[in-house]
């Protein structure tokens, strides 16, 4: 009943629109799918893009953490090399305007990257934090070599059920081109204040995603402001996306991307739960075979 009635709502709300009702009619539908979007909880994204796969679905869009555990990431990375699938993970700020904007000037007009800071607010590390991981990789043009974190124990009940677990909390590290790093998406952040500041080497960048500003400070303390195309413009993104993996373009953001931004989430809680000791990337052991329960 719950379902029927979520099916009667989306039909209400894109009209034209065909709503499947149960699984084998979606990947019926999906696949004659020009670009098909997987946009479930992250514990359904390996079998979702495995079945579309088989179906011989070729181009998807698929929603972050692109997995679990970096095992299922792998999986599915090895799927769309042995099927031929185009798969694009949706970090948006790769196609946003403004974010092309902020990587030109970074290692450009402001010179070598020296740091990046972010100040979001309350919220999870696999959640938003991947979307901040995603964009400091994609910015600084370098992996991170090492990180150490400290989540809060009171992570609250998940909006989006309870059976996943996401906790708030801090995070520092480097890159391997020694770039440094803090996240802090703490529980006491009331505020959504969503900014960073890049430190460069001739002067800096700081965004204010919530205030839609981006200012550019030089080395002789001259500084000048403009409007920041934020995320908040999802539909923006998501259509460039769309219609970038349509056109047959290579997408910006890779299941590589996809996983480096997981690896970065996992890093997090296996360091925390080990007293905050730094964590080196790239992960290996067990740990890569361990689920979390990311939404």
């Amino acid at each position: 009943e719950r379902l029927r009635q979520a099916a009667e709502r989306l039909s209400r709300s894109f009209p034209g629109s065909a709503v499947a009702e149960d699984e084998r009619a979606f990947f019926d539908a999906a696949r004659t799918a020009d670009v098909l979007a997987i946009a479930t909880t992250a514990d359904t994204h390996l079998s979702s893009t495995l079945r579309a796969m088989e179906l011989g679905v070729r181009t998807i869009l698929l929603e972050k953490p692109v997995a679990t555990s970096l095992a299922d990431a792998d999986a599915v990375i090895e799927a769309a090399d042995r099927t031929g699938a185009r798969v694009a993970v949706d970090h948006t700020r790769r196609w946003l305007p403004s974010g092309e904007g902020l990587r030109r000037l970074v290692g450009g007009v402001l010179g070598p990257p020296r740091a990046i800071h972010f100040v979001y607010g309350r919220a999870g590390f696999a959640m938003i934090g991947t979307h901040l991981f995603d964009l400091a990789r994609w910015l600084i043009g370098s992996d991170i070599a090492v990180l150490r974190a400290e989540l809060d124990a009171d992570a609250g009940v998940n909006k989006r059920g309870e059976r996943f677990v996401d906790p708030p909390g801090y995070c520092e590290g480097r890159f391997v081109n020694g770039v440094r790093l803090t996240m802090d998406l703490s529980s006491d952040l009331h505020l959504r204040q969503r900014a960073f500041v890049v430190v460069c080497e001739l002067g800096r960048l700081e965004v204010d995603e919530r205030l839609g500003r981006v200012r550019l400070v030089g080395t002789g303390g001259r500084a000048w402001e403009a409007e920041y195309v934020s995320p908040d413009v999802l539909e923006l993104g998501v259509a460039a996306a769309l219609h970038e993996l349509q056109s047959g373009s290579p997408p910006r953001a890779t299941l590589a991307d996809g996983r480096a931004a997981l690896e970065a989430a996992i890093a997090c809680q296996v360091s925390s739960r080990e007293g905050g000791r730094w964590v080196d990337l790239p992960l290996a052991g067990d740990v890569c075979e361990e689920r979390f329960a990311f939404a």
